[in-house]
């Protein structure tokens, strides 16, 4: 392995996972473009099209349940849901289970337009892993999970 200072490979790693989050909205971009007028996406900013994304993800999900998966504060997540809300991505629904909780989803005319954008994503994923081949996929994985696990905890710990 190269001889390289733990803080140059920490800031390697930092700028890649930018660059790799912002090379995923220039694929939903790219997609957006061959939709022109119908993408009720088009114009979003990168911040609420990968908030759409992850609201589709996770199907019906609670104001907090959004707020961890982003990363984000509760506070922070219900600003950007409620722009969502307004330029009629999102919509929040009371829970049937629980009358005081609220639900968010993808409003019902977007979901197919995400479960596009989430097949061209998983295309250019599969391309991708392609490349690195099978093994590296899995280390990559590995890693990703620990990864997880560390932000999580990291998380938790900040409540």
């Amino acid at each position: 392995m190269d001889n390289i200072d733990i803080n140059e490979m920490l800031l390697f790693i930092s700028d890649t996972t930018v660059s790799f989050e912002k090379t995923i909205y220039k694929v939903i971009s790219k997609w957006s473009e061959t939709r022109k007028k119908d993408d009720p996406l088009m114009n979003l900013p990168h911040a609420q099209a990968v908030a759409a994304l992850i609201v589709h993800r996770l199907k019906s999900c609670d104001l907090l349940s959004f707020a961890k998966t982003m990363g984000i504060s509760k506070s922070s997540a219900s600003q950007l849901i409620q722009r969502l809300v307004t330029r009629g991505v999102v919509i929040r629904q009371q829970d049937p289970k629980n009358r005081r909780k609220v639900l968010i989803e993808i409003e019902p005319a977007v979901k197919d337009v995400l479960v596009e954008i989430d097949e061209y994503i998983q295309k250019w994923m599969r391309d991708v892993a392609k490349e690195l081949g099978e093994h590296k996929v899995q280390q990559w994985y590995r890693i990703m999970k620990n990864l997880s696990k560390i932000l999580n905890a990291d998380m938790e710990s900040e409540k």
